[in-house]
């Protein structure tokens, strides 16, 4: 069975299609999983963050400058989330993404050095 991945995030949103997993009766001293998936397959979507930063300095003459610099954090506004809520499949919340942070930012800054 294939499991689809909407890539839902916030309240009442999956990130994986929760009805491809039901939860496993287990007998005492036996350890969980999940049936045949392999290790590490569910993936959240992780942190991908770019950064950039520009700059020029401007020189006048031997006493004067002016340095301009930008900076963009988060330039691409990539997804940045907190993680699943839960991984146990009896969980309301299993494979769900309820936060995110960092978005995109921008600072522009001017210095005059003499």
């Amino acid at each position: 069975m294939n499991v689809s991945r909407p890539e839902g995030i916030g309240p009442g949103k999956t990130f994986y299609d929760t009805s491809a997993f039901k939860a496993v009766t287990l007998a005492p001293g036996e350890v969980g999983r999940f049936g045949s998936m392999g290790r590490n397959s569910l993936r959240n979507p992780g942190v991908f963050r770019t950064d950039l930063t520009l700059g020029k300095t401007f020189q006048f003459n031997e006493r004067f400058s002016l340095n301009f610099r930008a900076e963009a954090y988060n330039f691409t506004n990539s997804r940045l989330s907190t993680g699943f809520a839960s991984t146990d499949v009896t969980n309301a919340n299993f494979l769900r993404v309820l936060g995110a942070s960092d978005e995109r930012q921008f600072r522009l800054g001017l210095r005059l050095g003499f």
